[in-house]
C-alpha cells in the first residue's frame, strides 16, 4: 500500500513538472496585460490615435487588458521584436524579415493594399530625374525598414551609389525625413506612399516624384508564437473582419528578405 501510495505521489509530480513550465511560458495568458507593439512609422500621437481603438477592442476580445505600446525608435522596436517582447504587434516589411521571422512570429493578417515606395523632392530642387541626385543631399530611413531597403534599390537602378554619390542623412520617421525637405535641410527623401499620403494632408506641398517601386506586401500583423491557439484564432478572426485586411504569410515578403541580405552582405 505505501509503495503504491509512493508510485501515485511520484506520478503526480511528474505531471506537475511536466505541465507547470509549458504553461509558465504562455504569452499573453489568462489574467496578464498583453502587449500590441506597433513599429513607430509616424508620429506617437498618430500612432496612439490609429491603434489605440484596436487595443481596445482586442482586449474585449480576449476578455483581459491589452495595451498599445510603440517603440522609441525603429533599433528599439526591432531589438524589442527580436526579444519577443510584444505578444500582438504590427510590423514593418524590414523589421519582419530581420526581426519577426527569426523570432518566430506568427503572421496572422496584412492590408490588402501594397505599398509603393518612391523617391520625392520639391520642384526648387531643380531635381527632375533620379540621376541628377548625385552630390545631393539624401534623406533615409534606417537600415532596418523597408524604405530603405526599397529606396537603396531605386537609386542603384539609376547608377546612383548611395555611399559615394550622395550625402545621405538617416532619420527616425518618415513624417521627420519630410520636414527636413520642406526647410532645405535635404533634396529628396526616400518615402513609403501610405506614410507620403499622410503627410500630403498634413504638410501640403508639391511634392515631386522622382522613381518609384513596384507595389508590394506592407506590413504585418503577427501574435507571439507561445500565444495559446484560441487566443491566436480569436484574434485572426477580428483582423480579418476588419475591412481592408487579409491573411498574411512569411512567402509574400522573400523579396524583402532577399533584398536585406543583398543589402547588408554589402553585395549591391
Amino acid at each position: 500500500m505505501a509503495l503504491r501510495t509512493a508510485l501515485v505521489f511520484l506520478s503526480l509530480t511528474l505531471k506537475v513538472l511536466f505541465f507547470v513550465p509549458a504553461y509558465a511560458e504562455v504569452r499573453c495568458g489568462p489574467d496578464e496585460t498583453c502587449t500590441f507593439g506597433v513599429f513607430p512609422h509616424t508620429s506617437t500621437r498618430q500612432l496612439q490615435n490609429t491603434y489605440s481603438p484596436m487595443a481596445e477592442d482586442l482586449s474585449l476580445i480576449l476578455d483581459r487588458p491589452v495595451r498599445f505600446v510603440t517603440g522609441e525608435s525603429m533599433q528599439h522596436f526591432l531589438e524589442q521584436t527580436r526579444n519577443q517582447k510584444w505578444d500582438i504587434a504590427l510590423i514593418g516589411p524590414g523589421q519582419l524579415v530581420l526581426g519577426g521571422r527569426p523570432a518566430g512570429y506568427v503572421p496572422i493578417a496584412r492590408p490588402a493594399y501594397e505599398v509603393v515606395y518612391e523617391i520625392v523632392t520639391l520642384p526648387r530642387t531643380g531635381i527632375t530625374e533620379p540621376k541628377q541626385l548625385s552630390g545631393k543631399r539624401m534623406g533615409m530611413m534606417p537600415k532596418s525598414t523597408g524604405t530603405h531597403l526599397l529606396s537603396h534599390e531605386l537609386l542603384a537602378s539609376h547608377g546612383i551609389d548611395t555611399k559615394k554619390d550622395l550625402q545621405i542623412t538617416v532619420y527616425p520617421s518618415e513624417h521627420d525625413c519630410v520636414h527636413a525637405l520642406l526647410i532645405d535641410r535635404v533634396d529628396a527623401c526616400g518615402l513609403a506612399t501610405p506614410i507620403l499620403n499622410i503627410l500630403r494632408e498634413q504638410k501640403p506641398a508639391p511634392f515631386l516624384r522622382l522613381t518609384a517601386s513596384e507595389p508590394m506586401p506592407s506590413a504585418a500583423y503577427v501574435v507571439h508564437p507561445r500565444m495559446l491557439e484560441n487566443d491566436r484564432s480569436e484574434i485572426a478572426d477580428y483582423l480579418l473582419s476588419r475591412e481592408g485586411l487579409i491573411p498574411a504569410s512569411y512567402a509574400e515578403y522573400e523579396t524583402y528578405l532577399a533584398g536585406m541580405q543583398r543589402l547588408h552582405s554589402g553585395e549591391k
